[in-house]
């Protein structure tokens, strides 16, 4: 029997939206995503960067308008809700 907790990758592309001013959280719009983060398509999404790796890009060089890619590692029985804050594990530019 699968464990039910098990988590799953997951990859959603949008643009920023708004950061906080200590730059550990963004709200991006979600445009594109990967199969298993279909759920995320067109809301905005909150981010937790806290303890992502950054790809291409320093935190300072974050502005409304970047658009980026992220990486989640999501538990895979969440159904069709989209969570208020996910914690990203990788963040690329574009």
């Amino acid at each position: 029997m699968p464990h039910s907790h098990a988590l799953v990758n997951h990859e959603i592309t949008g643009t920023v939206r708004w950061l906080d001013v200590d730059l550990a959280r963004v709200v991006i719009h979600v445009e594109d995503t990967d199969s298993h983060a279909g759920r995320f398509l067109g809301t905005d999404t909150t981010v937790n960067l806290a303890d992502a790796h950054l790809q291409g890009i320093e935190l300072p060089e974050l502005t409304p308008g970047v658009r980026l890619r992220v990486k989640l590692r999501l538990p895979g029985d969440q159904g069709a809700k989209v969570p208020e804050l996910v914690d990203a594990h990788s963040v690329y530019v574009g």
